[in-house]
């Protein structure tokens, strides 16, 4: 698995954390919306969490979820925000497959927004 980084300024905006760090880069249950209960706790720890979001000031993170598969092997990818209960839906095969979030998508996604975002600056 490569890595990469897009940086603008010195700052990063998004990045694949190392393979080897991906577990550092998650963030503690401790800190997270009722990260004493033991579903979100592991939630947090079957995550893989691999890029930041472009808050500065909380952690934030894309990561792949690893309860939602399709049948080629692609996890989709979920948001962890701060602020908010962290779970891991198994959306594959129900009703709501439709908000299966391809890595591909997202990206692509994730580099749109960042050219709008700073194509002027």
């Amino acid at each position: 698995m490569g890595t990469f980084k897009v940086l603008h300024g010195g700052r990063e905006l998004i990045g694949m954390e190392e393979p080897g760090f991906l577990r550092a880069a998650s963030p503690d249950a401790s800190d997270a919306v009722d990260g004493d209960d033991p579903e979100v706790e592991e939630a947090i720890n079957e995550a893989l969490f691999f890029q930041r979001a472009d808050d500065d000031a909380v952690d934030n993170f894309w990561c792949f979820n690893p309860r939602d598969v399709t049948p080629e092997g692609e996890m989709g990818i979920v948001g962890y925000y701060h602020d908010e209960r962290f779970a891991l839906p198994k959306l594959l095969g129900t009703k709501h497959a439709k908000h299966f979030r391809d890595f591909s998508a997202h990206i692509v996604s994730v580099i749109d927004e960042l050219i709008e975002n700073f194509a002027g600056a």
